[in-house]
């Protein structure tokens, strides 16, 4: 509740609340009405005006009534120029909150905006940090298909080395039996043809004696019987001959 001075029966000063402490008085705020009113303190009632949009206050009014100060409210009907000054300002407060109102939407786009921007570049970041891992992937990969290609590379040389030994290695062993299979072979004919030569020996041989003794089977017999006889002593021998010695062994005998 608001207090007022009053000297002398006139108001003095303005609508405050009671001072702490007054001239000697200690604690002032809390005496009661009729106390303060002793040291010149009134209690203050406002009483508004009736008005309306078309009025305007002029100032204040203070009347002491009894026991209390009543302040009035004082008014007149306002002038067409501060009709037509306050449209403007309703007209100029209007376009303020349009204005204010599209700036907060603006501000909303903008904040929208960025905001949209920012986890655009959070998603790019994001895009970029794959896009390192995935670099730092393909080259491990790359090193490590390096390496394979070295290992094969050093494996096939190793291969193509081991494989060129054993090629080597077949070949002389295939020269070299190629070599003992030739010499078998010219021995086994030198063999052959000396023992080819000797069965031919024995069977010219053969026929000489056969021959030989055709002729003294022919020219030598006085008798059938004796010259039969010949005959088949001469054909019995070399039948036996022929027989028991096919390779010409029985020769020395004749």
């Amino acid at each position: 509740m608001d207090y007022i001075q009053v000297e002398n029966g006139e108001v003095k000063g303005y609508p405050q609340p009671l001072p702490q402490n007054w001239a000697d008085v200690s604690n002032f705020y809390l005496l009661e009405d009729e106390r303060v009113r002793q040291y010149g303190w009134y209690p203050l009632r406002f009483v508004p005006a009736e008005k309306t949009e078309n009025d305007v206050v002029t100032g204040q009014s203070f009347v002491i009534e009894g026991n209390e100060v009543v302040q009035y409210e004082q008014i007149r009907p306002k002038t067409q120029t501060e009709i037509e000054n306050e449209n403007s300002i309703v007209g100029l407060n209007t376009k303020i909150q349009r204005l204010e109102e599209i700036i907060s939407i603006k501000q909303e786009e903008v904040q929208s905006y960025i905001d949209a921007q920012i986890e655009h570049e959070a998603f790019i970041d994001s895009i970029a940090s794959d896009n390192l891992k995935k670099d730092d992937e393909i080259i491990q990969k790359d090193e490590s298909i390096n390496q394979l290609n070295q290992t094969i590379t050093t494996t096939l040389s190793e291969l193509e080395s081991n494989v060129a030994n054993q090629i080597n290695n077949i070949n002389s062993a295939l020269d070299t039996l190629s070599q003992n299979v030739s010499s078998q072979c010219a021995s086994k004919n030198a063999s052959q043809d000396s023992e080819i030569a000797a069965l031919k020996s024995q069977i010219a041989a053969l026929q000489v004696t056969i021959n030989s003794l055709r002729s003294s089977s022919g020219g030598g017999s006085t008798s059938g019987g004796t010259s039969t006889g010949t005959r088949l002593s001469a054909t019995g021998s070399a039948s036996t001959v022929g027989r028991n010695n096919p390779a010409g062994a029985g020769r020395p005998g004749l």
